[in-house]
């Protein structure tokens, strides 16, 4: 997965000049939490990858905060440590009688990260 994150900061710096710094910041995290649903199936090689992958990472998107991007705690999570905390996070608020946390990103969200994401695999394979 360290290979993954050093052709992700070389797709990056490919397109400096048609990025701006929002953009590379999407990039880089929607291929970390890729990095982390690839972990979590044992994959340690790009030509390992596949359909159940990207619907393992689309499902992710669907199990977490809506709100997880603002918090450096959930950024640093993995994406088992995330999904976990999300769980907590409803059960807390059932048990407290609370607004329930949202949960699952906007359909607009995921399109980006997978258009992103989209970019960087053309980029390995290219």
């Amino acid at each position: 997965m360290k290979q993954f994150m050093e052709q992700c900061d070389l797709l990056i710096a490919n397109n400096r000049e048609n990025w701006n710094e929002d953009t590379a910041k999407d990039v880089k995290t929607v291929v970390r939490i890729f990095c982390g649903i690839l972990d979590e199936h044992n994959v340690l090689t790009s030509s390992a990858i596949n359909q159940t992958h990207l619907a393992a990472l689309r499902q992710h998107f669907n199990n977490i905060l809506v709100r997880w991007g603002s918090s450096s705690r959930y950024v640093a999570m993995t994406t088992v440590q995330l999904r976990e905390a999300t769980e907590r996070e409803v059960i807390r608020a059932q048990k407290l009688n609370l607004p329930a946390p949202k949960v699952g990103l906007s359909s607009g969200t995921i399109r980006r990260h997978l258009g992103n994401l989209e970019q960087f695999l053309n980029h390995l394979v290219a």
